[in-house]
């Protein structure tokens, strides 16, 4: 349970440092270029001695690929190397997307719908590990469940936006509730078939595509770069390279289908605690409730 309460403070600093960042109104693309890097150096530290790439990892890896998805077992050393670069790209390509899509729909939907529809996201690894990976689930865990959801709506909508949220289920908010999801999903997949020994080279992977991606965006928008654009980067690689490595750990001692919600209702009850403390912000009957409904869907969660 530690990974798992370790995983949600990480997620809860990237938010934090975002909310400080956005207020100078720094280059958004250079965060996350830092970002990246920054959580792609971490990983190779912590790869040790570990290889990066062998071509013989994929003959490994197809060889492997049917007995695996039969059996369920773990991929060997050589295919589980091959699966954390596959996994890994796919994730970096997902996260990057959820994160472009995320900042477009706070400027067209406002930044609570979009929010709302990001954090909702967690059903996907839940649902998909029970229909998919065969997971089970007994009832107290699916009340907790639905009340983290319940907390989700409840904390990022407004009288006005709960309208609004009718008025908008457009293309984009459904991609970002399928990419923000559908990132964690992979990552419960590499946890569930790869040795666990591979996450890092898994996470360098995800960070290295995002980073490829962001330093593409960064050259063609050619925007004013600032040292504190590089700071935020930097405070936002560490914990965002620690938070998936948390996570991973997490998954072994917690199940996904109870893990996700619990990253997911912690995140925002932290972040709300912080936005009381930090920001001055004021909270209503809707947020309040919300952190109550939060605090009891993690007990039942746990």
């Amino acid at each position: 349970m530690i990974n798992i309460l370790l995983s949600i403070l990480c997620s809860s600093l990237i938010a934090i440092v975002f909310k400080f960042s956005e207020g100078r109104e720094s280059n958004r693309y250079m965060v996350t270029s830092i970002n990246y890097l920054s959580g792609m150096m971490a990983s190779i530290i912590m790869m040790g001695s570990l290889n990066i790439f062998h071509i013989n990892w994929f003959s490994m890896f197809m060889q492997e690929f049917n007995q695996v998805l039969i059996s369920g077992q773990l991929f060997s050393k050589e295919g589980t190397g091959a699966l954390a670069i596959i996994l890994g790209i796919i994730t970096g390509i997902l996260y990057f997307l959820s994160f472009i899509l995320y900042q477009k729909s706070v400027g067209k939907n406002g930044v609570s719908v979009s929010a709302t529809f990001m954090k909702l996201g967690v059903l996907i690894p839940t649902i998909l590990s029970v229909i998919l990976l065969g997971e089970t689930i007994e009832l107290l865990p699916i009340l907790g469940i639905i009340l983290s959801i319940i907390a989700i709506i409840v904390i990022n909508l407004n009288n006005k936006e709960e309208q609004k949220v009718k008025d908008t289920m457009k293309v984009d908010l459904i991609l970002l509730f399928i990419l923000a999801g559908g990132g964690d999903f992979v990552t419960k997949l590499f946890q569930n078939f790869g040795m666990v020994q591979y996450k890092n080279l898994y996470l360098f992977y995800t960070f290295l595509t995002g980073f490829t991606i962001s330093l593409i965006m960064l050259i063609i928008k050619n925007r004013k770069v600032k040292l504190i654009d590089m700071c935020f980067g930097v405070m936002v690689g560490i914990p965002n390279v620690l938070m998936p490595s948390f996570l991973i750990k997490g998954l072994e001692e917690v199940r996904a289908v109870i893990a996700f919600p619990m990253v997911s209702a912690g995140t925002i009850l932290i972040t709300n605690f912080c936005g009381v403390i930090f920001f001055k912000e004021k909270l209503g009957k809707k947020e309040i409730t919300a952190i109550v409904l939060t605090i009891i869907a993690i007990i039942l969660m746990s």
